[in-house]
């Protein structure tokens, strides 16, 4: 598997396993789990083994045309996880003198890009405080 193809993959892991999350919050997402449902919503032939899906889940390897039009419909997911990290990595090569850079900054700038609604903003914030915190305690 080319490089480009492997980091779709891992990024196509991400967003299904976040979707699923979002859809069934109180269920633990497994491979059984998600081929079971897939395989509730494929009206045709390509059903996918507990093998699959569990590939799927571990960003090993993608969906055909086919089988990614079933999860689409079923919950939602669309090829952007691609687009949108793709994106971001130009945006943040471009704009890579965020040293020093205040968390409010942070938001700003990523409002600007437009890769992201509010909801992820926020989080990748929290996460940046929390990374802030963690370097701040070990300097001390």
């Amino acid at each position: 598997m080319d490089k480009y193809r492997k980091e779709s993959a891992r990024r196509f892991g991400i967003c299904l396993r976040d979707s699923l999350r979002k859809k069934y919050p109180l269920v633990k997402i497994t491979a059984v789990f998600l081929a079971s449902q897939y395989n509730l919503r494929s009206t045709t032939s390509n059903t996918i083994s507990n093998e699959t899906a569990r590939k799927w889940l571990n960003g090993i390897s993608l969906p055909s045309v086919h089988r990614f039009e079933v999860l689409r419909e079923w919950l939602g997911i669309d090829n952007s996880f691609i687009a949108k990290y793709d994106e971001l990595n130009n945006f943040l090569i471009v704009n890579s003198s965020f040293d020093g850079i205040q968390t409010n900054d942070l938001s700003s700038i990523l409002s600007k890009s437009n890769l992201f609604d509010r909801q992820q903003i926020d989080f990748i914030q929290r996460i940046v405080t929390l990374l802030d915190n963690g370097k701040n305690n070990i300097n001390n």
